[in-house]
């Protein structure tokens, strides 16, 4: 996935900020993230399903970067 497209999801989570939407990443139909917008902290949580890991992001950018990182990693190891 494009970062640019990471980033345009986040942004649309976070502008509907008063709706709890939360978005499952998966990779050969297995959950690898999970992302929702925490609007009382102005943060996106990202839920990294393998390794347990709950970080939180202020900017749309790293929280793309960390989610296309683990996107990318499945992917070159399903291959």
């Amino acid at each position: 996935m494009l970062i640019e497209n990471l980033i345009e999801m986040l942004k649309t989570i976070s502008y509907y900020r008063d709706c709890k939407i939360t978005h499952t990443f998966s990779q050969n139909h297995l959950p690898v993230a999970m992302v929702c917008y925490l609007p009382q902290i102005n943060s996106y949580q990202v839920t990294f399903f393998e390794s347990g890991a709950v970080e939180l992001y202020s900017q749309e950018e790293t929280a793309a970067i960390a989610i296309n990182g683990v996107l990318n990693k499945e992917l070159e190891e399903s291959h």
